[in-house]
């Protein structure tokens, strides 16, 4: 069985970095793709790039027992640079259920791609937390929120697999809310250029 850092990298199940967006669209036969987002990417991905969303109707395998739906993002040239699973879970949530999801996910990455990168944040300013195998993980707060991220096996070219969890507790006008997600970023060749001031911006 090959070592973490000796396994290949392309993407996620049968979506691959470089895909061009109709060989995506069919690439998972169990993700039905949302109408109004395929037809922004048609009109808008040339200009800015685009995200492809799944319908609640779709289905594909748990991850790590959590049931977490693929969107693919592709740039102006209309080829696949990121893939990115997420759950948003609504309702009666605590902190320790939306905890307890996250270690599962940090679980499978952690047996899957080796130990995560080590984090520069200052650790001594985060709570402290461990899932039921006894890894540690420092969510931090700020914003009313509760936010935890570890990055996986980064490659020289900018390919990485980051996990995320945030977690905002109920209000009066809305309900809890768990966000689970796990990004696998493409070379940076791929990723979308940042936007820059017009040069005739200040001009008029």
């Amino acid at each position: 069985m090959p070592r973490p850092e000796e396994k290949s990298f392309k993407g996620w199940g049968p979506f691959t970095f470089g895909m061009n967006f109709d060989d995506a669209l069919t690439a998972y036969p169990g993700v039905v793709w949302d109408a109004e987002s395929s037809r922004k990417c048609r009109d808008e991905m040339s200009l800015r790039g685009c995200t492809l969303n799944p319908t609640g109707g779709s289905r594909v395998p748990l991850t790590a027992g959590v049931a977490l739906l693929p969107t693919v993002i592709f740039n102006q040239a209309g080829k696949l640079a990121t893939i990115r699973l997420r759950k948003f879970l609504r309702g009666d949530i605590k902190p320790a259920q939306c905890e307890r999801a996250y270690g599962q996910l940090l679980d499978y990455l952690h047996e899957t791609w080796g130990p995560p990168t080590a984090s520069s944040s200052n650790k001594r300013a985060m709570l402290k937390r461990s899932n039921l195998k006894g890894r540690e993980f420092f969510p931090d707060t700020g914003d009313g929120a509760v936010v935890s991220r570890e990055t996986f096996h980064v490659q020289p070219d900018g390919r990485q697999i980051i996990l995320q969890s945030s977690y905002i507790g109920a209000t009066e006008s809305a309900p809890a809310v768990c966000h689970l997600s796990i990004y696998y970023r493409g070379p940076e060749s791929l990723q979308q250029p940042e936007e820059r001031p017009h040069p005739m911006k200040n001009w008029y």
